[in-house]
């Protein structure tokens, strides 16, 4: 009996016209979320997508700034070394500049010594040749005097005199007596000008 008066839930038309609506009205509040979460991840991708080629555009670009800074890098290098390479000759080169002027200072020094020997050489030759005209000279006087002296002499001993005196004056030697003559007058002249 109880069965029989179980109560029952009945469905009319309208009741099933409200649920479509309210299917429909559900539905399309989803579709537009959903509709407005894909335009929202559409302009999410194209944000990416062109942050993406920023990127990429930035990578090409430090890729090539890289490139450059390893040329100029390199190049620095090179210059660095022919710097230093540069550096290490001017130092060898002035090292070789200070020994060669040591050297310079050395041969002046032995240079100024020779000199001074040859100065001092030059003064003691020059006195060396006063003296001697000195004692040629008197020589000359006394032999003058001896042949004034003489009132009968032969020629050959005036002669011999003469060449004695032109041998010790010009430092000479004579074979033969008409050679000593022309050279006696001759050095004679010129003592007397």
């Amino acid at each position: 009996m109880r069965s029989k008066h179980k109560p029952f839930n009945f469905l009319s038309s309208s009741d099933y016209i409200d649920f479509l609506a309210q299917f429909n009205n559900v539905y399309n509040l989803r579709s537009d979320e959903g509709e407005r979460k894909i335009s929202h991840f559409k302009s999410g991708l194209v944000k990416l997508e062109q942050i993406n080629a920023e990127l990429k555009e930035k990578m090409s670009a430090l890729k090539i700034q890289r490139e450059e800074l390893e040329v100029k890098n390199n190049n620095l290098e090179f210059e660095y070394k022919n710097q230093m390479q540069l550096k290490i000759q001017i130092q060898e080169r002035q090292s070789d500049l200070e020994k060669e002027n040591n050297l310079l200072k050395l041969k002046n020094e032995d240079l100024h010594k020779v000199l001074g020997e040859v100065q001092n050489n030059l003064e003691s030759a020059e006195a060396e040749l006063e003296a001697s005209k000195d004692k040629i000279l008197k020589e000359i006087k006394t032999h003058v005097a001896e042949v004034k002296s003489y009132k009968k002499g032969s020629a050959a001993d005036f002669f011999e005199v003469i060449m004695h005196f032109s041998s010790l004056l010009f430092k000479q030697s004579y074979k033969d007596q008409e050679e000593a003559k022309k050279e006696f007058i001759k050095n004679s002249m010129a003592l007397t000008r």
